[in-house]
């Protein structure tokens, strides 16, 4: 608001322009946008459910080659509309000429990924390997989410990223038959959230999809600080701390490109990752010092450490308001 003041100050806006926005201020639009796009989305999401329910209850009559024709009879038709009515690439962000078009990749890209799975379920097409069972799907999401500029095909191509690295959790850690810390799990985490990360700022550095950054940090940023802190849990030790550490120093250089990005939700998750670390990191110190059987120092640090970080995001999102 204040800068609609200062542009009417310096006479380059008119009054009645100035009133207009402070009538939006005081009664917003409400914009249907993302609640459309949602029910677009979970009407996709139950499609693709009630096509397998109807598969699968009548599997007998059916018969397992024509399932195999319709389901790569849908894909190809998804993906061949999709190149015909898309616009052509372009490395910055595209406006889609037609919605239609994104709805049909996205149930394109699901139809694929069962095809894929079925293909290996039924018929073991890829034998035991089972890298390459998911390697394959990911290039293909990768390469449908930069050429049609569609986000959420490209969040389907991190998951299946994270599948081929291994980042699933293994029956046998699972039901506790593996401790987790003697796995690799973690650090295939990190692994994967760094890579996510640097790509990030690679898409940005080098102008190729650069409003892809959101999503690689939205990702990159959950993956990095619950790995820190699952290891924290899982490696036992005198040094165990600098897991919390390391989670707050990235949520602090995540948190100065959030600011510099002006997006309030990756300031509030680093904020929400590092108060964490940082309690932890708190309470375990009480110990180091033989304090840790006095309850005022816990009850202090949960009575005042809250106040201050709610008036801290408090006055950052009234400062990215303005």
């Amino acid at each position: 608001m204040k800068k609609y003041q200062k542009l009417y100050a310096a006479g380059l806006i008119s009054a009645e322009t100035l009133n207009r926005v402070i009538q939006l201020q005081e009664k917003p639009v409400f914009s249907l946008h993302r609640e459309i796009r949602m029910i677009l989305y979970a009407g996709i999401l139950m499609l693709s459910t009630g096509l397998g329910i109807l598969i699968y209850q009548n599997l007998d009559s059916i018969g397992h080659q024509v399932i195999l024709a319709l389901i790569t009879a849908i894909t190809a038709g998804c993906f061949w509309y999709t190149f015909k009515n898309q616009s052509p690439y372009q490395q910055e962000k595209q406006n889609s000429t037609n919605v239609a078009a994104d709805y049909i990749l996205l149930f394109g890209c699901v139809s694929l990924l069962s095809l894929l799975a079925y293909l290996q379920f039924q018929y073991d097409f890829f034998g035991t390997r089972y890298g390459l069972a998911t390697f394959i799907p990911t290039v293909i999401l990768f390469f449908m989410a930069y050429r049609f500029d569609h986000q959420g095909v490209l969040g389907m191509a991190i998951t299946n990223l994270a599948l081929w690295m291994g980042v699933s959790v293994s029956p046998q850690v699972l039901f506790g038959l593996t401790r987790i810390n003697e796995s690799p799990l973690i650090w295939t985490y990190v692994s994967l959230a760094l890579l996510l990360i640097t790509a990030a700022y690679l898409s940005e550095w080098f102008r190729i999809k650069p409003h892809f950054k959101f999503i690689y940090l939205h990702f990159g940023s959950h993956i990095l600080h619950l790995s820190m802190l699952t290891a924290w849990f899982a490696y036992s030790g005198s040094y165990n701390w600098i897991y919390l550490l390391l989670t707050i120093f990235s949520a602090a250089l995540l948190y100065k490109n959030g600011k510099r990005e002006q997006s309030f939700y990756l300031i509030l998750i680093q904020l929400f990752y590092a108060y964490i670390a940082a309690s932890i990191l708190y309470m375990d110190s009480l110990k180091w010092i033989h304090l840790s059987s006095d309850p005022y120092l816990f009850i202090l640090w949960f009575i005042i450490s809250p106040v201050l970080l709610a008036r801290h995001i408090y006055q950052l999102h009234k400062k990215l308001k303005q």
